[in-house]
């Protein structure tokens, strides 16, 4: 499924966001802490680094709270709400909520991007894929992604969440990736796609792909990349039943060309409220599968993978930190 997609390098942005109102202007400005966090910590003047959860602190204004409204410029749309210094886990940021359509459109919020990685879109005959930013409160971020495809039997876009902090750590390294994703979608007609979480390592840290690892959470009339299918033309798994992060998995192997790729699908059906520890995946195939211990993981995204048909996606709730 993956075939030749063409990946933003993971890279990590100073978020300089401004942010007016009737009664203040605020300056927010990046982070400046958190478990594993390396860069600067002081923070510009009247602004106190603030913790948003254990894993990613950021300089705030250092007053109580701070009521902000909605921004409007030519270039973007931005929304804000009432936050409060006192509780950094609820606080929100002002992000750009404008609906974007190019190619490779790429906006950043906080410790994440919004890509629209539409890298087959090629072989569509006609089609459309945009997606905009919901809210960000605390490492907690939330999108929308509405797509139509019709032509051609390869995957046309993988609009995604990428993360852009921890990453190029040596899995053996990596204590934890906990993650939580709510959505839902809406169809019409005939869909053929996925909704996955979608990990890369490399051999060296920022390295060339040598590894993919996709969890589905849903599958629509679509099918994981297999070195070996059945009589009735089905992928076959090289590991059934498997119990990770709370559900049941069968997994899948195969190559698309670039790199070798693990997918896991669940049993049950579509699961639309997950919250695991995404290591846990990785440790099952470095102990039991090919998947090396001494890999580093370079890229952790999360969207959906579309064929054809027309579908929103639309995330209420997505977190993850690789800790």
């Amino acid at each position: 499924m993956a075939g030749s997609r063409m990946f933003w390098s993971a890279s990590i942005f100073a978020l300089a966001l401004f942010v007016s109102s009737t009664t203040a202007q605020v300056s927010v400005w990046g982070q400046c802490g958190g478990t594993g966090y390396t860069g600067a910590t002081t923070c510009a003047s009247g602004l106190v680094c603030t913790e948003q959860n254990e894993y990613y602190w950021q300089c705030l204004p250092g007053t109580a709270s701070t009521t902000v409204g909605s921004t409007t410029s030519t270039s973007r749309t931005t929304t804000s709400s009432t936050t409060s210094a006192s509780s950094p886990a609820s606080t929100c940021l002002t992000v750009d909520t404008t609906s974007h359509c190019g190619q490779w459109d790429n906006i950043t919020a906080g410790p994440y991007s919004l890509l629209l990685d539409q890298w087959g879109s090629g072989g569509a005959s006609s089609g459309s894929d945009c997606a905009s930013l919901t809210s960000l409160c605390g490492s907690t971020i939330a999108w929308t992604n509405t797509w139509t495809w019709t032509g051609g039997t390869g995957v046309k876009s993988f609009t995604d969440i990428m993360l852009n902090q921890g990453l190029n750590k040596q899995l053996t390294a990596i204590k934890s990736i906990p993650s939580t994703w709510t959505w839902s979608q809406s169809s019409t007609g005939t869909v053929v796609a996925d909704v996955a979480y979608d990990l890369f390592t490399s051999a060296t840290p920022g390295g060339s792909n040598a590894y993919e690892i996709m969890i589905w959470l849903a599958n629509y009339n679509a099918g994981p990349i297999s070195y070996t299918y059945g009589s009735d033309g089905s992928p076959t798994p090289v590991a059934s039943n498997l119990s990770l992060g709370g559900h049941t998995w069968n997994l899948y192997y195969g190559s698309n060309g670039s790199n070798y790729v693990y997918s896991f699908l669940p049993t049950s059906g579509t699961i639309t409220s997950f919250s695991a520890d995404l290591n846990l995946f990785l440790q099952y195939l470095s102990t039991s599968q090919t998947l090396s211990s001494s890999q580093y993981l370079t890229t952790v995204q999360a969207g959906t993978e579309a064929t054809s048909g027309s579908a929103t996606l639309t995330t209420t709730a997505y977190s993850v930190v690789v800790n």
